[in-house]
């Protein structure tokens, strides 16, 4: 359980990281890349609409200090994704992401909608701001 809140706390901080880095860097892409990774592994955010009840309840088992620093974690997982969705939607020579067809963009836009909806589903309010600027890459996204 400590292990679990340590490892939140290290994806919290991926926050600061995002912003700082340009997108077009390779170091940046394999971090969001591992990010991901993590997420999935820790199975604490939905990034797939079937696994949203199970994740809503399995965060009421989590700490106060892993709830804490959730805002953070949906927020920069949805930069990520949005950052994932921008570069796969460029063009050549950015990444391996670069030749992205509408099948990748589409499961890059079906994550971010489960975000979106397990955001929502969460039993307390998060901050204002992190919920329009969730909602607001994920419209980016959409168009």
């Amino acid at each position: 359980r400590k292990q679990k809140g340590d490892a939140v706390f290290c994806l919290s901080t991926v926050f600061s990281f995002c912003h700082r880095v340009p997108c077009s860097d390779p170091v940046f892409l394999s971090v969001i890349v591992f990010y991901v990774q993590i997420l999935r592994r820790l199975k604490l955010v939905a990034l797939d609409l079937h696994d949203l009840d199970q994740r809503v309840s399995g965060l009421r088992q989590h700490t106060d200090e892993v709830r804490h620093v959730m805002p953070d974690v949906l927020f920069t997982a949805m930069k990520v994704l949005y950052d994932l969705f921008t570069i796969a939607r460029s063009g050549p020579g950015i990444s391996s992401f670069a030749s992205a067809d509408h099948t990748q963009l589409n499961a890059l836009r079906l994550q971010a909608r489960a975000l979106i909806t397990f955001a929502g589903m969460l039993p307390y309010c998060m901050p204002g701001d992190i919920n329009a600027r969730l909602v607001q890459m994920e419209v980016l996204m959409e168009a």
